[in-house]
């Protein structure tokens, strides 16, 4: 069933140039390539997950949300959608937090169940990918599946940190044809928040993903993290030992946190613009 939602609420989209030229160089030898999701694997609307639309789509209103809601036989709360999830997911956070969850990760189809406890496990999960789609629209980067396979044919070990709730496996393995296993990814070093209970910028997905390297004999200075936030990738990444690619392929998404101080310091290793200019860089002899 969610297959078949993915296609209707799917549509191509391009990524917004920007002015940024590629640079710098990764030592090698490289082993491991690990991806963030939204605004680096997928166009985003918003450049990360679940975090309102850019306006493009015409479909990231409050009116637009609730209609369609109603489509899937949900009354929208007085309030209005958006505005009823957002307050549901800070109560989340703030009770996690209050655990000692410096940057806690909800389930998202149990936040939709407290709006609406009486909807089955997968009503609630139709319901958040049509939102999640609805504000955040996404299609596959440019050459995504290339520069995929010609890492795995060059004999590189792939995996993903990444923000994400139940529906981003979903969403890539739709837009590369098949199981992720088959595009080079191991379970071992997929690493998602909901999964975790702990988002990025936080350390608990970086050092999961450390310990999973370690365990197949790759040190964290082997592996590359390639994202497009600064803060959420570069930084976070560098802080576990990874070598640090940011992608400035699309304007929406670059996350660069210029006006932030603290992540000055946190300085990418190589800036890429395209994601076959990493394929082409680690297939290259040294």
């Amino acid at each position: 069933m969610l297959d078949s939602q993915l296609g209707e609420l799917i549509s191509p989209r391009r990524p917004r140039p920007t002015n940024e030229s590629p640079r710098g160089a990764l030592r090698r030898p490289v082993r491991a390539v690990l991806f963030d999701v939204y605004g680096t694997l997928l166009i985003s609307a918003s450049g990360d997950i679940d975090a309102g639309g850019d306006g493009e789509s015409g479909m990231g209103s409050t009116d637009a949300l609730d209609r369609r809601v109603r489509d899937l036989g949900f009354v929208p709360p007085a309030d209005g959608v958006r505005s009823a999830l957002r307050g549901a997911i800070r109560q989340t956070h703030r009770r996690l937090r209050s655990r000692g969850f410096s940057h806690p990760e909800v389930v998202i189809e149990k936040v939709w169940g407290e709006l609406y406890p009486a909807a089955s496990e997968s009503a609630l999960r139709r319901l958040a990918l049509a939102y999640e789609l609805t504000v955040n629209p996404v299609w596959p980067m440019p050459a995504m599946r290339r520069c995929l396979a010609a890492l795995k044919a060059d004999g590189l070990r792939l995996g993903i940190i990444s923000n994400a709730q139940f529906y981003t496996p979903l969403l890539l393995r739709h837009f590369l044809g098949g199981p992720l296993l088959e595009q080079g990814f191991t379970d071992e070093l997929c690493h998602y928040s909901f999964r975790c209970g702990a988002a990025k910028p936080g350390p608990a997905l970086f050092e999961s993903a450390q310990r999973a390297l370690a365990q197949i004999g790759i040190a964290a200075g082997a592996a590359v993290m390639v994202g497009n936030d600064r803060r959420n990738d570069v930084a976070a990444a560098k802080t576990a030992g990874f070598q640090t690619v940011l992608f400035a392929g699309d304007a929406r998404s670059l996350r660069w946190r210029r006006e932030d101080p603290d992540w000055a310091t946190a300085q990418p290793d190589m800036v890429i613009t395209d994601l076959l200019q990493l394929s082409r860089h680690l297939t290259a002899p040294p």
